[in-house]
């Protein structure tokens, strides 16, 4: 019994410790961004640019405002609306697309902008799909080959369009010492399977399309100093929304919001 508590004294000491030390390594810094050059920007500055989200997408962009709020070499005119035709170029329009739970009708609303005239004003276009649109019931193959088709039309129909690509967001597990403990042991948590679906539906994408790319997955799950969150199950590593960057079970908070626009600004700057 002694022996038993002594070990579960240590459990809860490292996982206290592990939780002190990701505390410290949350926000990216913005130095990240200092090694590309003015001209790389000024050349994302002026170009035309199409999101289409929902709330995550929202999240991220709020990211986007808030770092290029504090770097001056980027200056990108964020303005919510579907149709361009009344903008002064450059921009950085963005709507929402679809309604959750409905991944293909996601995938036909981005067409259906795309096509509305967007498609004919924009260098770069991408859509996301949210967390709750793939779960442990999701046949994701289905959702795959009907989004690949998906842009490979608008690829054919549009060739001048950049068309770039994001992962699933992951959610968190749920909090507490209780969940801690369980991971510490490798027993599994109720929000796995979701997560699991999603990160292989992640590799699919990322397979298919390399370095376009934009993997909101895994800058979810990663720490400033590179450790990365995950969770293991019949020796596959998976990765999962650190509890720290979050708002709610799968929304961003400032921090997280911070980090993905960080990352998404260095990214786009690349097309």
């Amino acid at each position: 019994m002694l022996r038993t508590s002594i070990i579960f004294l240590l459990m809860l000491g490292t996982l206290a410790g592990c939780q002190r030390r990701d505390m410290n390594n949350l926000r990216i810094k913005l130095s990240e961004l200092d090694n590309i050059s003015s001209q790389k920007w000024d050349e994302l500055n002026n170009k035309n640019i199409y999101f289409g989200h929902q709330s995550v997408g929202f999240n991220i962009l709020d990211g986007v405002k808030q770092v290029q709020a504090k770097f001056p070499d980027i200056h990108l005119k964020i303005i919510e609306t579907k149709d361009v035709s009344n903008l002064d170029s450059p921009y950085f329009a963005h709507s929402r697309v679809g309604k959750n739970l409905d991944p293909k009708a996601k995938c036909d609303d981005f067409k259906t902008v795309i096509e509305s005239g967007i498609g004919d004003k924009v260098d770069i276009a991408f859509f996301k799909l949210c967390y709750i649109d793939i779960l442990d019931k999701t046949d994701i193959n289905e959702v795959f080959n009907h989004y690949v088709r998906t842009i490979h039309y608008l690829e054919n129909k549009y060739p001048q369009v950049i068309f770039l690509h994001v992962t699933v967001p992951l959610t968190t597990p749920p909090g507490g010492m209780k969940t801690k403990l369980k991971r510490f042991i490798g027993y599994p948590l109720w929000t796995d399977a979701d997560n699991i679906k999603r990160n292989l539906f992640n590799m699919m994408l990322v397979e298919k399309y390399g370095n376009r790319v934009f993997d909101l997955a895994e800058y979810e799950s990663l720490y400033s100093d590179g450790k990365q969150n995950r969770f293991n199950k019949e020796g596959h590593a998976y990765r999962e929304l650190i509890l720290n960057y979050a708002s709610d079970d799968g929304h961003l908070n400032d921090i997280g919001q911070w980090n993905i626009g960080v990352k998404l600004l260095k990214f786009l700057q690349s097309f």
